[in-house]
């Protein structure tokens, strides 16, 4: 059961990696105009 549970989890991983990609660099942009510790505190 828990093999399954990784296994999907590695599956749905694997799907997003490509949108990942593709918002990279936005998020690079973000970051160099955001300060890291602003954008942390904004997520929580």
């Amino acid at each position: 059961m828990r093999k399954l549970a990784l296994y999907n989890l590695f599956r749905g991983i694997k799907r997003l990696l490509p949108e990942m990609a593709k918002f990279q660099e936005k998020i690079k942009l973000i970051i160099k105009i955001v300060p890291i510790d602003e954008f942390i505190e904004s997520l929580k």
